[in-house]
Parts: structure tokens; C-alpha cells; sequence
């Protein structure tokens, strides 16, 4: 008993979480390599680093960060609006691709993109978007894969321009 107690009490000092929140109760979430990832708090009107714009002109994309990384995702879309079904990933950025930035805050900054994967859009309505996502990038400079697996992002609102 004196172990748990001694663990709980380091565990709320040292800010862990015993019990993570439900990734569907968030707007934006995903696991990277593994680990849970979402953006940041901050005090814009959605409360978070994380922003979806569509372009009437055929883009949407979702931009998500967490200091100094960011995940953002930018999908071809009809010019007529955002319609739900799953867009493949690819490496092109003509179509639908996927990146991972690991320090936009250096001058030499690689964004990787994705190699493969796919979102899923499973609900549109009312300006507000949901789906899931998943992609694997690569660094040339750290030579190393970035997994972005589980996403999802629930009842997103995006801007129109």
C-alpha cells in the first residue's frame, strides 16, 4: 500500500496521467511512434493549436500543433464542398498528402511527407468535419520513420475561404 500511495503522489507532482482521456472526447488526436499526441492549449477560440480551413477551390486541410511538432493533413477535394469517404495519402503533393514536422522552429526545418496512408471522413454537417487518419513519413535527415496511427479528429469546425 505505501508503494501505490508513494507512486499516485509522485505520479500528480510529476503531471502523468494514470488515466488518459478518450481520444473521442477530444477534437484532435493520434498516437506518434506509439505515443498519444495532440495539440497544444492555447487561448484562440477553439482552444487548441489546431485549425481545418477548405478552400472553395478544392483543398482541405487540418493543421494541428504541439510545440515544436506539427501534424497536418491536406486533402484534394471537390471545388463543391467536403464530402465524406477516404482520400489515400500519398508522397505527391498534387494529391492528398500527409506531413509531419518534428521542429518548425529551426531554420533547416524538415517537413516529411507521407509515403502512405489515408483519412477517412465519416461525417460532414453544420461546417464541423469528423474522421480518422493514419500515415508514415520519413526523415532523409534523421533518417528515422514517423508513424502517425489512430487519428482521428471529432466534430472539427473548418473555415471556409
Amino acid at each position: 500500500m505505501k508503494k501505490l500511495t508513494f507512486a499516485l503522489i509522485i505520479c500528480l507532482f510529476s503531471s502523468c496521467q494514470l488515466f488518459e482521456p478518450k481520444p473521442e472526447s477530444e477534437k484532435f488526436y493520434c498516437k506518434h511512434n506509439g505515443k498519444a499526441w495532440r495539440p497544444e492549449k492555447n487561448s484562440t477560440s477553439l482552444g487548441t493549436n489546431l485549425k481545418a480551413e477548405w478552400n472553395k477551390k478544392g483543398k482541405f486541410n487540418i493543421l494541428a500543433y504541439q510545440y515544436p511538432e506539427y501534424v497536418w493533413m491536406l486533402l484534394k477535394v471537390d471545388s463543391g464542398g467536403i464530402k465524406i469517404g477516404k482520400y489515400d495519402l500519398s508522397n505527391d503533393i498534387t494529391n492528398s498528402v500527409g506531413n509531419y514536422s518534428y521542429d518548425y522552429r529551426v531554420s533547416n526545418n524538415e517537413v516529411t511527407i507521407s509515403k502512405s496512408g489515408f483519412v477517412n471522413i465519416t461525417k460532414v454537417e453544420n461546417k464541423q468535419v469528423s474522421g480518422t487518419f493514419e500515415f508514415t513519413t520519413h526523415s532523409n535527415i534523421q533518417n528515422k520513420d514517423y508513424k502517425i496511427t489512430k487519428g482521428q479528429f471529432n466534430n472539427l469546425y473548418y473555415s471556409e475561404f
